[in-house]
């Protein structure tokens, strides 16, 4: 961008431009106080089964969710998290807390614990085997990110939990996002949907990112305060058993 050239205004009537800097603080003041929200204080929103439409399930005001072909918004935060259950979900019937989970996606706590990057349920191929006993390509113990994003409607983020397929995209196009000097919090986003299929023959939809514009001066200090209230340890123990993962 040219010196002195002015940004067009990307966020519009999102509701975050609808207040000052001020006002957004003492708002997260009010509700979270220090220390901040959790993920149980936020909506979330999962990846899509491949065996259903491309469109994601949005939670609303009324309390059904909305099915919607994009997410769009700005990513003020994103944390890479692991989870390992021992049980299936089939088995478990789901509600179990994780028998080893992280925080950063390096050190689990739990059952083994420790380093993630040399245990042996992170590694490729150890994935729990399918009925008729062939083994899978995936890991045993699911590698997640979530991104924390402020969608046009909402004062507070929706946390899109994306899974270990599209890990790879997401951090590529971050990485794109990095290399021209931008972080995800100063361009607005959308995340759309693509069909694909693992190398086990599993169909599943992979996360689409695209950038939709940068943010000027004025929206950047209007999304601050929600990127400095974002710097929480999360609690993992409920972001999915295996049952939601494509490989």
């Amino acid at each position: 961008m040219a010196k002195g050239e002015t940004l067009p205004a990307v966020l519009g009537s999102y509701q975050i431009m609808q207040h000052n800097p001020a006002e957004v603080g003492e708002i997260i003041s009010e509700i979270f106080g220090k220390s901040g929200p959790d993920r149980f204080d936020l909506e979330n929103v999962k990846v899509p089964s491949g065996q259903g439409p491309a469109m994601w399930a949005v939670p609303t005001l009324e309390g059904e969710d909305e099915a919607v072909k994009t997410i769009d918004g700005v990513i003020i935060f994103s944390q890479d998290i692991r989870v390992r259950y021992e049980k299936s979900f089939d088995d478990s019937g789901g509600g179990d807390l994780p028998d080893c989970s992280s925080v950063d996606g390096v050190t689990g706590v739990g059952n083994p614990g420790g380093d993630c990057s040399t245990c042996p349920f992170a590694q490729w191929g150890s994935a729990k085997r399918k009925a008729d006993g062939t083994p899978r390509k995936g890991q045993a113990c699911q590698a997640k990110r979530l991104l924390w994003m402020v969608r046009p409607e909402q004062m507070l983020p929706t946390v899109v939990v994306v899974p270990a397929s599209s890990l790879k995209v997401i951090r590529s196009y971050q990485i794109k996002l990095a290399g021209r000097g931008l972080r995800s919090w100063q361009v607005a986003t959308s995340l759309g949907l693509e069909k694909a299929q693992s190398g086990d023959g599993v169909v599943y939809y992979c996360i689409a990112p695209k950038m939709l514009g940068k943010l000027s001066a004025d929206e950047i200090a209007r999304i601050k305060p929600l990127v400095e209230m974002a710097s929480p340890v999360l609690d993992v123990s409920d972001y999915g058993s295996d049952a939601d993962a494509p490989f």
